[in-house]
């Protein structure tokens, strides 16, 4: 099993991403506006850079604005970083607007603007090369857009059609067309000649006249130019460019009659440039694949069989490393399954290597290594295998018996308290449904079936420790309660039940549901009494009970607004914090090292986007491997 640095950070998890990106012609480049408070001015950018980190930071951008005033702890979660004072001027000094208009003021006197600054047209006399003009665009480029583009419609090409398009710093001169001076590119409409600071010109595509449309882009990760015609893609016509220094669209016309509109994505281009950004990020995530970590090079004085020999050793040396990496995850978020099949994986092809001694004692190693931490990994899943199943009081009672003081109940913020509230939701769901059966299906119902809803906690410890072992969970815990004698947070919820019971009575319905909801009632008000207290600590407590004790209010709960708290989600979030908190009594990290190289990638790969690395602003790492709190989710392998 070999893997690459990319496989390194989707191996852990459920849904990797594809190498091809989706075909998307004719997209709909709607656009998106968003105030920037930093400069007190509206903008909009296309849609098209939803598909780089510009949309990404532009949002925290805004977010941290909105919030610098307030706690920025709150910014955490939701940024994935913790900004300190030299975060702050990362993002917060970042200048995010873009080109929109042709500048009024950026401009040679030979041209004029209309149509809302987005149209140019020629006022010059035209007879000769210094009657040239050219304009830049209100604002430079921002590099964070990792790939920018805009389109020209050339709506007359004048007398001769010396119409140049392209790109140029901030101080080339507007008396010359795109291209002719150092720090400028542009591609001409009367030779199909491309030209990069000179007045020389090579060949680069056809001409272009009156009604045809082209697009110019510029691509920060590959520090390249390129051009379309008419919606098809001509290529790159200039590379290595100097993308240090702010650059700025720029076009320019020398003829009289020369008239051209432009569109910087404010309506649909005609070139598909979503579907290009994709097939960039494509390219760019299978170049990455091909780097591995570095193994070492024969030296002049090494015969080519040492050379081979090292490179095999570095190569073993890696995979090892690797193995442990994909073992530590699976052990840490309880993958037994997965975990000893990998196992017998490593053993088995390391037997397969000509070195098989060496090899043998390497994989030994690594199971003397990991054997302590499976051990933990079979206690954590019996106990979390039982939430997971419905029986919350059965995995407490293993966790009591297992990890004694793990659950304090005089803690209310203690995963004891998740867990209890839990098992109120778990008896309400089984409520429901049976509820749904009786209507649905009639009053035919397999009576032992019925015993079995009510009752989900009459296995004993013993028999339950046999019956989970085949099953795979996570989760995380800490403990509460506190008994009190307050019961009103769950009194207004009685005379809806009670409506309920006379509901489902007048409807001839079995005993049994009214004893459900009897077991139901019992339940909420024991749980109450033990965590109703009226002290502030356990403010979160009462909230919580109040949201659960909701579900009472709503003759169908599925479809109530409180139904999440019945969704699989909700149950393997608990059990997750379960997991975590039997870590940590186990003296465990809760993150294994993957997750925390994971994490250091997306917080890399967000800072190099910051710095205007071109690269990383189109290998979004988080949006390769699609969600992080996906990745941490409960197992049930």
């Amino acid at each position: 099993m070999s893997y690459t640095i990319p496989e390194i950070l989707v191996a852990f998890h459920p849904q990797s991403c594809s190498d091809e990106p989706p075909q998307q012609k004719n997209t709909d480049h709607s656009l998106e506006s968003t105030a920037l408070s930093s400069t007190s001015t509206h903008f909009t950018y296309p849609p098209y850079l939803n598909f780089t980190l510009y949309s990404e930071i532009y949002s925290e951008q805004n977010n941290y604005q909105q919030t610098k005033n307030n706690s920025l702890k709150n910014l955490n979660s939701t940024l994935g970083r913790s900004y300190r004072d030299t975060e702050e001027s990362d993002l917060n000094q970042l200048d995010l607007r873009l080109p929109l208009t042709w500048s009024s003021k950026d401009k040679s006197r030979n041209l004029e603007i209309s149509g809302k600054g987005k149209a140019v047209y020629y006022t010059g006399p035209g007879k000769k090369d210094s009657h040239a003009g050219s304009i830049r665009a209100s604002f430079p480029i921002s590099i964070q857009c990792g790939i920018y583009y805009f389109e020209v419609d050339i709506i007359s090409r004048g007398e001769d059609g010396y119409i140049g398009i392209g790109f140029s710093g901030a101080h080339t001169q507007l008396d010359r067309l795109p291209g002719w001076d150092k720090g400028s590119w542009g591609y001409h409409g009367d030779d199909g000649n491309a030209f990069s600071g000179s007045g020389t010109g090579v060949f680069f595509g056809p001409r272009f006249t009156s009604g045809d449309k082209i697009g110019c882009g510029i691509n920060f990760a590959s520090n390249s130019i390129f051009y379309t015609k008419n919606g098809t893609f001509l290529g790159t016509a200039f590379n290595d460019v100097d993308t240090s220094l702010p650059l700025y669209p720029c076009v320019g016309l020398r003829t009289q009659g020369e008239h051209i509109a432009t569109n910087f994505g404010e309506s649909p281009f005609e070139f598909d440039i979503s579907h290009y950004i994709l097939e960039q990020k494509s390219k760019g995530w299978k170049e990455l694949s091909n780097h591995s970590l570095e193994t070492q090079k024969g030296t002049p004085e090494t015969t080519p069989d040492e050379t081979i020999h090292k490179a095999q050793q570095e190569k073993r040396k890696e995979k090892q490393l690797l193995d442990r990496l994909i073992l530590s995850y699976l052990i840490n978020r309880g993958h037994m399954k997965t975990t000893k099949a990998l196992m017998k994986e490593i053993v088995l092809n390391e037997e397969n290597v000509s070195d098989i001694d060496s090899m043998d004692n390497d994989s030994k190693r690594i199971a003397e290594q990991f054997a302590p931490n499976i051990k933990d990994m079979e206690q954590r899943h019996t106990v979390v295998a039982a939430f997971l199943t419905g029986n919350v009081d059965l995995a407490i009672d293993l966790a009591q018996q297992m990890f004694q003081g793990l659950l304090m109940p005089e803690d209310p913020d203690c995963i004891l308290f998740d867990l209890k509230c839990y098992k109120f939701i778990n008896m309400m769901e089984k409520y429901s449904q049976n509820v749904k059966a009786i209507k649905h299906e009639g009053l035919d119902k397999d009576m032992e079936q019925l015993e079995r809803i009510i009752s989900p906690l009459a296995i004993s410890s013993e028999d339950a420790l046999t019956s989970v072992e085949n099953q795979h969970p996570l989760g995380t815990l800490r403990i509460p309660a506190k008994r009190t004698n307050n019961g009103s947070t769950l009194d207004h919820c009685v005379n809806h039940n009670k409506i309920l019971e006379k509901e489902i009575s007048s409807n001839d319905t079995s005993d049994i549901t009214q004893v459900m909801m009897e077991n139901i009632m019992s339940y909420g008000k024991e749980l109450q009494n033990e965590y109703g207290g009226t002290c502030s600590s356990s403010a979160k407590a009462k909230a919580r009970m109040v949201e659960i004790f909701s579900l009472l209010a709503y003759s169908d709960p599925f479809s109530s607004p409180m139904a999440h708290l019945m969704t699989p989600d909700n149950r393997r979030g608990i059990a997750e914090k379960l997991n975590n908190a039997i870590l940590a009594y186990q003296k465990h990290p809760t993150l294994s090292p993957i997750e925390r190289v994971y994490q250091q990638a997306i917080v890399t790969n967000k800072e190099l986007a910051y710095h205007g690395n071109g690269k990383a602003i189109l290998l979004n790492v988080s949006e390769h491997c699609t969600s992080t709190s996906s990745i941490v989710s409960v197992s049930e392998d």
